[in-house]
């Protein structure tokens, strides 16, 4: 649901000027209930069959996510992460193409298992593209 902002300045105009306020968000200092962190995927794989594409593989340990999350970066380049689109529920792999490398860079992919609000720990492995002539 709706996260209240608990910064005093907000609270006091909040209060003032919207009645619906109290109504829709909860109040401060009261707990909302905490989620489920879902179980870690295990045994990622990655392998690179050309300079473009990675295969991913895990083994799906959760039983209450919502989707997975998967993004990678170009450690030898030193780019930023990109995040593949969400995967669904009891998804164990993915593969996809939108990676620039070039042969010996190295790789970061990273998996997580999402449910609602909580997330599990990323799990990374990391693979040298090596183009065989």
């Amino acid at each position: 649901g709706p996260k209240r902002d608990c910064t005093a300045a907000i609270e006091q105009l909040m209060a003032e000027h919207s009645p619906l306020y109290d109504y829709l968000y909860p109040p401060c200092g009261v707990a909302v209930a905490a989620c489920t962190t879902p179980a870690v995927p295990t045994n990622l794989l990655v392998t690179a069959p050309g300079l473009s594409e990675l295969i991913v593989t895990w083994t799906d340990n959760a039983t209450n996510e919502t989707s997975y999350e998967v993004r990678h970066r170009n450690l030898t380049q030193a780019l930023s992460f990109v995040n593949e689109p969400s995967l669904p529920p009891n998804s164990t792999g993915t593969s996809f193409f939108d990676m620039p490398a070039f042969d010996n860079d190295l790789i970061d992919v990273q998996v997580r298992a999402v449910s609602e609000d909580c997330v599990s720990a990323w799990v990374s492995f990391q693979v040298l593209i090596s183009v065989q002539n």
